[in-house]
């Protein structure tokens, strides 16, 4: 069941819990905002905190802990983004996995209205989550 809710409300203790983790794990974090925006998201509570699992396994699991992770977030247009960019680890191996993961998520996103694009370059991995902002009701 989706809950209308502010975007601090929903993501605040995620992220929280993603910085800390990859800090105990010895991983550089960046975040790339400086406060919460004022608008609200619809999100399923069990999809989202099981997409946030995902990344930080995926991170866990692939990330270069030599190099920054930046997490950024923003608005753009209609859309709230979420977004984790890093350095893959040890390039000469494939560490990208089955993809199930990013699969999962990609469907956990579209059921909540949302999506999920992933870029994969030879540096650098990013993987951005798309919510669609609701509606406010003076719209």
């Amino acid at each position: 069941m989706e809950k209308s809710e502010s975007i601090a409300f929903v993501m605040e203790d995620y992220c929280s819990e993603l910085c800390n983790v990859l800090q105990t794990n010895g991983y550089t974090v960046t975040l790339g905002w400086k406060q919460w925006e004022e608008v609200k998201i619809s999100v399923c509570y069990d999809y989202i905190g099981r997409i946030m699992n995902n990344l930080l396994s995926n991170l866990l699991k692939y990330a270069d802990k030599t190099k920054e992770n930046l997490l950024d977030m923003g608005i753009c247009q209609d859309e709230f983004f979420f977004s984790i960019m890093n350095a893959a680890a040890n390039k000469e191996q494939d560490h990208r996995g089955t993809g199930i993961g990013v699969h999962n998520i990609e469907i956990m996103m579209e059921q909540m209205q949302g999506r999920c694009e992933e870029e994969c370059g030879e540096e650098s991995y990013r993987i951005c989550l798309y919510f669609p902002l609701e509606k406010s009701e003076n719209s």
